[in-house]
């Protein structure tokens, strides 16, 4: 039922609407025309030399490697491009794609650069660290705790590698076990194959194992398609950065990779004992696999999701799905500083991506979920958008 307007409501809305008439005037008094911008970036000692350095940004459609956007080398050592913009613009440099995008000096996410273009002007920009560190880590700096198999099927997404961990004491149970999946395989296991620091999840698991914490399990890492990564982990497409085939890559997951994986060692395939795991727009997948093939995964765990993917679409899409099947689990995640500080849109107080975890746990407990029985969200104070806070 609509609320009558009080008095002070009334003002509010009066002066609200006065406000938004001025400016009005005043933005209509102050078009800016679009004008050349010369970005001008330092990149980290050690960045390949072969490698080309882009920008990517609200003028372009976030593409990371659009040959358009990509940035000469000076004579001094830095990059830059000379660009045609107006408005207020976001962006961030990379080395051609996402998993070589800029990142803080920890390797932490860092948030999208702004200009507000107001005329013709150079600015100088640096880059602390890639998403990749720059360069591949040697062959001998493998960080590797237990039995790590690596395998490779020529039929299934041209032979991309699978990592799978075996727990201590499989060779002579005999027994069977529940498997964890895990979306960008290569950075779980391996500081050696990961593109921004692994996430110990064999130390992990070995620790845990040996305390009696958790049971035996199996982990299986699905290496991600590289420059592929984007389309293939998100289930709907996003007006300006594209993707949109993530339905069809769970498909390859759950009737072609884990299959094979049944066949090859002893697994525990109900879904009760099957799990699937990621993060960022991993976690994307993770979450929407809980509800698109829950038939297969009965357990699954969404670390700091991406979850402004498409306009929030995860919260809406889950609104829409089935009820929770009995004895189904899942966990969701974010931090307070996913983007690399507190962003606040809204004023609420709350940094937006707690405001959307907030919505997503709206959403899934109508859907049969219960916060302490089958649902655990939790917020990291302090946390970010990088594999050091998710090992």
């Amino acid at each position: 039922m609509t609320r009558p307007l009080t008095a002070r409501l009334l003002r509010a809305v009066v002066a609200l609407v006065a406000l938004l008439a001025v400016v009005a005037l005043l933005a209509a008094g102050s078009v800016v025309e679009a004008a050349d911008v010369t970005l001008v970036v330092e990149v980290p000692e050690g960045t390949p030399s072969g490698d080309a350095v882009y920008v990517a940004g609200s003028f372009q459609g976030w593409n990371p490697g659009n040959p358009e956007y990509r940035l000469s080398r000076r004579d001094d050592g830095a990059w830059e491009i000379t660009l045609d913009l107006s408005g207020n613009v976001q962006f961030k440099f990379t080395r051609g794609s996402w998993n070589h995008v800029e990142k803080g000096p920890s390797g932490e996410e860092v948030a999208n650069r702004t200009l507000r273009i107001a005329g013709a002007a150079t600015h100088r920009f640096t880059v602390a660290a890639w998403a990749d560190g720059g360069l591949t880590p040697p062959d001998d700096d493998h960080t590797l705790t237990g039995r790590v198999f690596s395998l490779a099927f020529p039929d299934i997404l041209d032979g991309r590698r699978l990592w799978v961990w075996l727990p201590p004491g499989y060779a002579d149970s005999g027994e069977r076990y529940p498997v964890l999946y895990f979306w960008d395989g290569q950075n779980i296991f391996d500081h050696a194959t990961s593109f921004s620091g692994e996430w110990q999840v064999d130390e992990t698991c070995t620790r845990l194992i040996g305390e009696g914490k958790i049971r035996p399990l199996i982990v299986v890492g699905v290496e991600n398609g590289g420059d592929a990564r984007m389309r293939e982990y998100t289930p709907w497409t996003d007006a300006q950065r594209g993707g949109g085939d993530g339905a069809r890559h769970l498909d390859v997951l759950t009737g072609q990779i884990k299959p094979r994986i049944d066949e090859l060692f002893r697994t525990r395939p109900e879904p009760e004992a099957t799990g699937i795991c990621g993060s960022s727009l991993g976690g994307l997948m993770a979450a929407y696999a809980a509800f698109e093939a829950p038939d297969t995964f009965g357990r699954a765990a969404a670390v700091s999701v991406s979850f402004s993917w498409a306009d929030h679409a995860l919260v809406r899409w889950v609104a829409e799905q089935d009820k929770a099947p009995r004895g189904h689990r899942l966990y969701v995640d974010t931090g307070t500083r996913e983007s690399g500080r507190k962003v606040d849109r809204d004023g609420n107080g709350r940094d937006d991506h707690v405001d959307a975890l907030y919505a997503l746990e709206e959403a899934v407990e109508k859907r049969g979920y219960r916060e302490g029985k089958n649902l655990l969200t939790v917020v990291d104070r302090g946390g970010q958008h990088h594999e050091s806070a998710w090992a």
